[in-house]
């Protein structure tokens, strides 16, 4: 899970309920632990982690800046109708969004968010012209025009789509063994990095032994077979166009 300046790289390599939390400006590491618990969600200070199993579930937030767990209760009517798996599908600062199921023979998805401070639950508030923010007190942001949020209708559901803003720059996927490749954004202008033969020194990627990535705003992360290794972001390439001052 990567957010902002952060990464939480956790899995079969580390102890159940376990992973270790980077800090992409510092290079700071900590283990991360709560038996019984796995981790739903990163965003604003927040680490989300689901306990238990369904349909009786708990869930608590690690603050990143205190290192600390508080709980975090859904409120009703949400807690009674979650589905089978993570309710839990993001966090901002001030708001969690939630997934629970809202027909038996469909099996839709409907979504609720939950202030993390007052408690306070809604439905979806998305206009045309507002879209959800889940680090803003209100939940929702203006959308300027030309844009607006799209409408969604079909046989079984009807209702407001969403807006993502993505600042990224570049994706990056495991091409062969020993070797990441990637686009840049807009351009698709491609590069390649060469995985050092003490990360990865097999052919892996042949026998199905993938890597996990992850890349953030300052730095890219692999993981294999439980290490981690990382080097800075790819530096996004100067425009052709010449600027006349």
């Amino acid at each position: 899970m990567a957010s902002a300046r952060y990464v939480f790289i956790s899995g079969s390599s580390f102890p159940a309920g376990s992973g270790v939390l980077i800090d992409g400006l510092t290079m700071r590491r900590r283990t991360v632990s709560r038996p019984g618990c796995g981790a739903s969600a990163l965003g604003g200070p927040w680490l989300a982690f689901t306990c238990g199993t369904a349909p009786l579930l708990t869930y608590e937030l690690y603050d990143i800046a205190s290192g600390q767990f508080q709980p975090f209760t859904a409120t009703e009517p949400y807690q009674d109708c979650m589905i089978d798996g993570d309710p839990i599908i993001a966090i901002g600062t001030d708001w969690v969004a939630l997934e629970a199921v809202s027909d038996d023979e469909h099996t839709l998805p409907s979504f609720a968010f939950q202030n993390i401070t007052s408690g306070k639950t809604t439905s979806d508030p998305t206009t045309a012209s507002t879209n959800i923010d889940l680090n803003s007190s209100e939940l929702v942001t203006n959308v300027c025009r030309p844009l607006s949020v799209p409408t969604v209708s079909d046989v079984y559901s009807s209702g407001r789509g969403s807006l993502t803003f993505d600042d990224g720059y570049a994706i990056v996927w495991q091409s062969a063994a020993g070797r990441v490749s990637g686009l840049f954004l807009p351009s698709r202008r491609r590069f390649m990095i060469a995985v050092p033969r003490n990360v990865d020194p097999s052919t892996g990627f042949a026998n199905g032994d993938m890597y996990q990535l992850a890349l953030t705003a300052t730095r890219l992360y692999l993981v294999r077979q439980g290490l981690i290794w990382s080097i800075p972001a790819p530096v996004k390439p100067r425009s052709n166009r010449h600027h006349q001052g």
